[in-house]
């Protein structure tokens, strides 16, 4: 089991990002959800045995529901922070 930590330390007006559990960055993976997070701010991730993987606002200064492409967080079984 490991701890993904997926932080916002760039976006001063926050940042809107989308997680999935699974292998590989397919989009079809089982959702965890989305959440805004504000500038300093982390989103914390239980992920059990499998990846996790992320994606954020194309535009985080002007979200308009728009993402970039998924991103594939290996899971090793230890913690990571991610930088969004």
């Amino acid at each position: 089991m490991a701890l993904i930590r997926i932080w916002n330390r760039a976006w001063a007006n926050g940042v809107t990002v989308e997680a999935q559990v699974g292998n590989g960055p397919t989009g079809s993976n089982m959702p965890i959800g989305q959440t805004r997070i504000a500038h300093g701010g982390s989103w914390d991730i239980v992920a059990a045995n499998s990846n996790v993987n992320y994606r954020r606002d194309l535009d985080p200064d002007r979200p308009n529901g728009q993402f970039g492409d998924w991103i594939d967080v290996p899971n090793y079984g230890r913690d990571v922070d991610i930088d969004v």
